[in-house]
């Protein structure tokens, strides 16, 4: 099997696309999972924000719980979906250390 490097993302993407895209009323490549809930379906997503890329120095708690909340609500507005729920993925550094967001040690 030849490794991402080798094929780029776009090949994989498609590989993917292959495998998976059966035909739900949202397709892949919309950040969002379709799950079957019986007369209707279940729309997810989790967008993961990393403290180094995402967060800006300085950003109170309150904004940081914003920015994630906000990109995951729009991936479930531009599949028609309604949100029901809320899942978070942030990635955090392991330690506390000078950086873009880590502010100190």
């Amino acid at each position: 099997m030849p490794a991402l490097k080798d094929i780029g993302e776009r090949q994989a993407v498609k590989a993917l696309l292959r495998i998976f895209d059966r035909g739900h009323p949202v397709g892949l490549g919309h950040d969002v999972g379709v799950v079957d809930w019986g007369d209707d379906y279940l729309v997810v997503t989790t967008d993961a924000i990393n403290a180094r890329t995402h967060v800006p120095a300085g950003a109170a708690p309150t904004q940081i719980g914003w920015y994630v909340v906000a990109v995951n609500l729009s991936d479930i507005a531009a599949s028609g979906a309604l949100p029901l729920g809320f899942v978070a993925a942030l990635a955090l550094p392991r330690a506390r250390g000078p950086g873009p967001a880590g502010g100190g040690t």
